[in-house]
């Protein structure tokens, strides 16, 4: 395990390492706001196990990465370019990218920009960031009001920092599961220790790469097959559409390159 940073894109990307670099790498993109951490060691190291090689980061203006004036927009398009300038630092010609929320969005631009960059594209609780198609069910209200209240407040003490934290995870985290405070306040203060962007960061992250207006190609995959479910298409680079093509034509595992 390894860590440091890289002038990625005109700025510096804090990123971490796991494993060896002669395998196959997996890169872990987080979603608005969050840390690199938030990928736990264990679960990196479980990925290292089955024989890959992982990498972890901060996004810009989250942690230990380059922050912003609130006079320096950006796009989902330069966190992708900053994505892929981090490949480029560390030597990596292709990678399985893994992205969850916003991290998933930045996956898909990366796919439709740089095909020949991905092994596979995997976007958890994510979407084609289109804020005006009806076919995206839209938050719970009862949710949202929760997030908006937690966000408008302004923690001074470290305590009060970690309850922040804790309340935005209970909020997201749905009634499936039993919620494990133990393990997310642990989390949460991992995350409060660490250098972080205040809360309004966070919104400004989700609200200005939310009008990006980019237009995204999700394949996703069942019985063994991938299938393809097409939003807005108005910009597509024809190296993923005819990558997403042949991957509907093939079983999954004779597409899956190492």
């Amino acid at each position: 395990m390894s860590e440091g940073k890289a002038i990625v894109n005109g700025i510096d990307i804090w990123y971490e390492t796991f494993g060896r670099p002669a395998d196959p790498t997996v890169l872990l993109i987080r979603g608005a706001g969050e840390q690199g951490t938030a990928w736990r060691p264990e679960f990196c190291e479980g990925l290292v196990a089955g024989g890959r090689h992982v990498i972890r980061f901060d996004n810009r203006d989250v942690g230990l990465s380059e922050w912003f004036a609130d006079d320096e927009p950006y796009t989902l398009d330069d966190m992708a370019d900053d994505t892929v300038g981090l490949l480029d630092a560390l030597e990596i010609d292709r990678a399985h990218l893994v992205g969850i929320s916003m991290g998933g969005m930045i996956g898909q631009i990366l796919a439709i920009h740089h095909p020949e960059r991905v092994l596979t594209l995997t976007s958890m609780l994510s979407s084609p960031c289109s804020l005006s198609d009806p076919s995206f069910e839209p938050p719970d209200p009862h949710v949202m009001e929760v997030i908006e209240h937690l966000l408008g407040e302004t923690p001074e003490s470290r305590e009060e920092k970690i309850e922040q934290r804790l309340g935005l995870s209970r909020a997201l985290a749905g009634t499936r599961y039993p919620f494990d405070e133990e393990w997310w306040r642990s989390q949460a203060a991992e995350g409060v220790d660490r250098p972080i962007r205040a809360q309004d960061k966070t919104m400004r992250q989700q609200i200005e790469n939310n009008l990006d207006g980019d237009d995204i190609w999700v394949a996703q995959g069942t019985d063994g097959r991938v299938f393809i479910q097409v939003n807005h298409v108005r910009r597509i680079d024809t190296g993923i559409r005819s990558w997403l093509m042949k991957a509907a034509a093939a079983p999954a595992m004779e597409k899956q390159p190492r």
